[in-house]
C-alpha cells in the first residue's frame, strides 16, 4: 500500500511525498527501548492449562506439505460482527474474531482445557518510538506474539468477548514488546496455532490482493523444505463485495498431520461462534475501557450496569469534586448546602416540546451531566455515567391561581425545588421545572447539584440550551463537544511532584490556620445569608486603571485587601484563605466550551509585613500567584496533608470572571424573552465573597449565621469596600499605617471607651515649697 502507489507515480512522473522516518531510524530507536518490565507477563503467557494438537516433524511438516481450506462467512453476519458487535462491547474486529476462535478451538479439540495460546501477527507500526512517522516508511515492520486466550466456560458468547478483550488489551503496545525480549525468552515453546486478520479489502481491490495475503495460488516466497511454525494457521480478512462485506478464512495445515473433514469441522465451530457473537444483545463497558483513570473490576462494572443500565463511561473524580463529594455524602440529613439553583424569568410563549428536545439533547451531547456518584467497594468514589438517563422535566401551571397570589406561589415553589436534595446515586443530578403564571410568564427552574458543573460553564450551558430550542434539539450546528474526560486524562498526566514541591515551598512554615469560627465537624451546614454590595462605578474603574498601570489583575487588589480584613478579624499577620480558580488548563483542546466542574478550591498565603507597602504586597502576591498557575489542579485534602495542620481556612473568595451575555442569551433563545433571573449558590464555609466585575464590582458576602452575626458581617463588608476604594491612593503606604477600622470606631475608642481622666497638677519645686513655708511661719526655729 506504500510502494504500488508510489511505483504508479513515478510511473507518472509524479513527485513522490517524502518519508519522515527511514526504516533504519526507526530500527535503532526500536531497538534501543527499554521493554524488561514487559517480562514477567509474556513469561505467563506461557503457564497455564492447554492441551497440545498434535507433534510438528520438522523434516517432514514442510512448506511443500501445506494444505489450504477457504471459507466465506455470509455478508449479514460479517456486517453485523464489524459494526454492531464490535461497537456494543466497544472491542475491535480482532477481539471479536479471537473470541470466536478460542471458543472454536475449545469446542473442537480433545480434553477439558478452556485455554488457548496463539501466536498472533500485528502490522507492527506501533507508537513506540518518539516522533516517529512510519506512514510512508516500507519495510518489514510485522511483529508476532503469544498470548493466552481463555473464553472461560461456553455458553455466554458475550461475557467470552469480554474476557478475551481484556487478555489482548492486557498486553502493552499490540505486543510489540515481545520480540524485543526475543532473548530472554528463547526456552519459551512456540505456539500450535496461529492466526492473522489482515484487515478490510475496499470495493475494486482484486482477488489477486487477497491471494498475495494468504499465499494462495501465488505462493508465499518460502523455501519448500522450510519447517512450518504452526500445526494450524488461520488467515481472515473482509472482503467487499456487490452483496456487502463478507468474512473469508484461509486455513492451512500440514498435510498428513490433520485431514481436511477435521479442519473443516474447526472452521466451521469458528463461524458458529461467530454468529453467535453476531446474535448476542448485550455489551457493556470492560475494565480496559476506563484504564488508566480507573482502576475497577469486570464484576464491579456488572454491579454497576445493573442499577444504572448500560454505562456510557466510568470516570474519576476532579479535584474539587472529591471534596464535594466529602461534604455532600458526610451529613444526608439536612439541606445540601451544594444545590445550585438558576431560575429564569420569561415573557411569552414557551414551546415545551421544543424545549424538552433542547434539555434531552444537552444531556446526550455532554455526558458527564449523567453522572452519578458512588463509591461502592471501588478503591476511591466514581462518576458512573449511564448511557441514558430519564429527562428529569417537570410543569407547573399555577394559572388556576388568582393572580394576585401567583407570584407568591411561583416562589414557594422554587425555594421547595432548591430545598430537595439530589440522591448522588440516581442520575442525572439535575432537574428542570417550568412554573407557568400566566400564558405568557414563565419562570424556568434549572436546579443542579455543584458536582457536575461550574459558573464558568453556566455562559456555554445556557447557550446551547437556547440555540438548542431554536432547532428543536438538532446539534448539528453547535461545535463538536470536548469529552470531559480529556480534562481528567490531563490531570493524570502531569507532574504531581513538581506541583507538591511548587506547594511545599507556598506552605512551608505556616504554624496554624486561619479560622474566623470555631472548627465543629458535628455541626451541620445551615444556608447561608447573602450580603449584596458595589463598588461604585468611579471607584470601580480607578481600581482597574491601577491595578492595570501596577502591572496585576483586579483578583490580586481583592485578595489583599480580604487578606487585611480577615488578618485584622483573626488577629494573625500570617492569613490564608480559599481562593477558587478556573481550572480550565489551555493545554486541552475545546477546554473554553466545556461544560462540568473544572474549578478548584485553593489555599491563598498572604504574610502581612507592616513595613511593606501596598504595592509591594500587590506584587508580592501575584508573582506567587503566577508562580502556581500551572499546579492548581492538586485536590485541596493533597493541600492539606502538605501543610500538616488539617483544616487550613474557613472564608473564601470566588472572582467570577466568565462572560453572561444577557442580549446574546436572548438573542439565541429563539423568540423566548428572558426578563431577568436568580441565582443560587452556596458553600459550606462560614464566610465566602464571590466579586463580579463588570461597570461597578459587584461583592456578595454570604455567611453562615450561625457561626458569624450580621453585625460583624456588615464591619467587615464596609472595611473591606473601603480599602478597595482606597487601594490607588494609599499604594506606597507601609500596610501597618492603612486604616483598617471604620471612623466611627476610632471615635469609640478615643471616646466613650476611654472615659474621662482627671489630670494631677504639676509638683511644685523644693525651693518654691521651702520659701512658701518660711512666709507662713518666718519665728520658726530649726530643730
Amino acid at each position: 500500500r506504500i510502494v504500488l502507489p508510489d511505483l504508479a507515480h513515478a510511473y507518472d512522473g509524479t513527485a513522490l511525498e517524502p518519508v519522515p522516518t527511514s526504516f533504519r531510524r526507526w530500527a535503532q530507536q526500536l531497538t534501543a527501548l527499554d521493554r524488561s518490565a514487559e517480562l514477567p507477563l509474556w513469561q505467563a503467557q506461557f503457564e497455564g492449562k492447554d492441551a497440545p494438537l498434535a507433534e510438528l516433524d520438522p523434516a517432514v511438516h514442510t512448506a511443500a506439505t501445506v494444505r489450504h481450506l477457504s471459507l466465506t462467512l455470509p455478508s449479514d453476519v460479517t456486517a453485523a460482527l464489524l459494526t454492531d458487535t464490535a461497537a456494543r462491547y466497544r472491542a475491535t474486529v480482532n477481539d471479536v474474531l479471537l473470541t470466536g476462535f478460542a471458543l472454536a478451538v475449545n469446542a473442537w479439540r480433545d480434553g477439558d482445557a478452556t485455554q488457548v495460546l496463539v501466536e498472533l501477527e500485528g502490522h507492527g507500526r506501533e507508537n513506540v518510538v518518539e516522533h516517529a512517522d512510519t506512514t510512508r516508511t516500507a519495510g518489514w515492520f510485522t511483529s508476532m506474539f503469544p498470548v493466552r486466550l481463555d473464553p472461560g466456560a461456553p455458553g455466554d458468547p458475550g461475557r467470552a468477548l469480554k474476557a478475551v478483550k481484556e487478555q489482548l488489551h492486557a498486553l502493552p503496545d499490540n505486543g510489540i514488546g515481545y520480540g524485543l525480549l526475543r532473548a530472554a525468552l528463547d526456552d519459551a515453546p512456540r505456539p500450535q496455532l496461529g492466526f492473522n486478520y489482515l484487515g478490510r479489502f475496499a470495493a475494486g481491490e482484486t482477488d489477486a490482493d487477497w491471494a498475495l495475503c494468504t499465499d494462495v495460488a501465488l505462493g508465499d516466497g518460502r523455501d519448500p523444505a522450510m519447517p512450518l511454525a504452526h500445526a494450524v494457521d488461520l488467515n481472515a480478512a473482509t472482503l467487499d463485495t456487490p452483496e456487502g462485506p463478507q468474512l473469508t478464512a484461509d486455513w492451512s495445515w500440514p498435510d498428513g498431520l490433520f485431514t481436511e473433514e477435521r479442519i473443516g469441522e474447526l472452521a466451521e465451530a469458528w463461524f458458529a461462534a461467530l454468529r453467535a457473537l453476531a446474535a448476542t444483545t448485550g455489551g457493556g463497558l470492560t475494565p480496559s475501557d476506563v484504564r488508566p483513570l480507573v482502576e475497577v473490576s469486570q464484576e464491579q462494572i456488572d454491579r454497576l450496569e445493573a442499577d444504572h443500565g448500560p454505562l456510557a463511561e466510568l470516570l474519576p473524580l476532579s479535584p474539587l469534586q472529591q471534596g464535594l463529594y466529602f461534604h455532600a455524602t458526610y451529613d444526608t440529613d439536612g439541606q445540601d448546602v451544594y444545590t445550585v439553583q438558576l431560575a429564569l424569568d420569561i415573557e411569552g410563549s414557551v414551546d415545551r416540546d421544543a424545549l424538552r428536545s433542547a434539555l434531552r439533547t444537552l444531556l446526550t451531547r455532554h455526558p458527564n451531566l449523567r453522572a452519578a456518584f458512588r463509591q461502592d467497594g471501588t478503591a476511591a468514589p466514581l462518576q458512573v455515567i449511564p448511557a441514558d438517563v430519564p429527562l428529569p422535566f417537570e410543569e407547573a401551571d399555577l394559572t388556576g391561581l388568582p393572580e394576585d397570589g401567583r407570584a407568591a406561589a411561583a416562589d414557594r415553589l422554587t425555594a421547595e425545588d432548591r430545598s430537595r436534595r439530589f440522591d448522588l446515586h440516581r442520575p442525572p443530578l439535575m432537574r428542570f421545572t417550568l412554573i407557568s403564571t400566566a400564558a405568557d410568564r414563565h419562570r424556568l427552574v434549572v436546579s443542579h447539584h455543584h458536582l457536575l458543573l461550574d459558573g464558568w460553564s453556566m455562559p456555554v450551558f445556557l447557550g446551547e440550551l437556547f440555540a438548542l430550542y431554536g432547532t428543536r434539539g438538532d446539534a448539528a450546528g453547535l461545535a463538536r463537544v470536548t469529552p470531559y474526560r480529556d480534562y481528567l486524562d490531563w490531570i493524570a498526566d502531569q507532574d504531581r511532584t513538581a506541583a507538591e514541591a511548587a506547594w511545599r515551598e507556598v506552605l512551608g512554615g505556616l504554624e496554624e490556620p486561619t479560622l474566623l469560627a470555631a472548627p465543629d465537624p458535628s455541626r451541620a451546614p445551615v444556608l447561608p445569608v447573602r450580603t449584596r454590595l458595589e463598588l461604585p462605578e468611579e471607584r470601580t474603574a480607578a481600581l482597574a486603571r491601577f491595578a492595570r498601570e501596577r502591572g496585576v489583575t483586579v483578583n490580586t487588589v481583592v485578595q489583599a485587601a480580604w487578606a487585611m480584613v480577615v488578618g485584622r478579624l483573626t488577629g494573625r499577620d500570617d492569613v490564608v484563605f480559599g481562593g477558587t480558580v478556573s481550572g480550565r488548563p489551555p493545554q486541552v483542546p475545546g477546554v473554553e466550551s466545556m461544560v462540568g466542574l473544572f474549578i478548584n478550591t485553593l489555599p491563598v498565603r498572604v504574610a502581612l509585613d507592616p513595613a511593606e507597602t501596598l504595592g509591594a504586597l500587590l506584587d508580592r502576591l501575584q508573582d506567587q500567584q503566577a508562580g502556581l498557575m500551572d499546579h492548581q489542579y492538586l485536590p485541596l485534602a493533597d493541600l492539606q496533608r502538605i501543610a500538616g495542620l488539617g483544616e487550613l481556612f474557613d472564608t473564601l473568595v470566588v472572582f467570577e470572571n466568565y462572560p453572561l451575555d444577557a442580549d446574546g442569551l436572548r438573542t439565541a433563545a429563539g423568540g423566548l424573552g428572558i426578563v431577568g433571573g436568580d441565582n443560587h449558590e452556596s458553600t459550606h464555609y462560614p464566610l465566602s465573597l464571590t466579586v463580579s466585575l463588570g461597570r461597578s464590582l459587584g461583592l456578595d458576602l454570604a455567611h453562615r449565621p450561625d457561626l458569624l452575626d450580621q453585625a460583624r458581617v456588615d464591619a467587615l463588608a464596609a472595611t473591606f469596600v473601603r480599602l478597595l476604594g482606597e487601594a490607588a491612593a494609599f499604594a506606597e503606604e507601609p500596610v501597618g499605617r492603612l486604616r483598617l477600622g471604620e471612623p466611627a470606631d476610632g471615635a469609640l475608642v478615643l471616646g466613650a471607651w476611654a472615659g474621662s481622666v482627671e489630670v494631677a497638677p504639676e509638683p511644685e519645686p523644693l525651693l518654691g515649697r521651702f520659701a512658701r513655708q518660711v512666709t507662713a511661719t518666718p519665728d520658726a526655729t530649726a530643730v
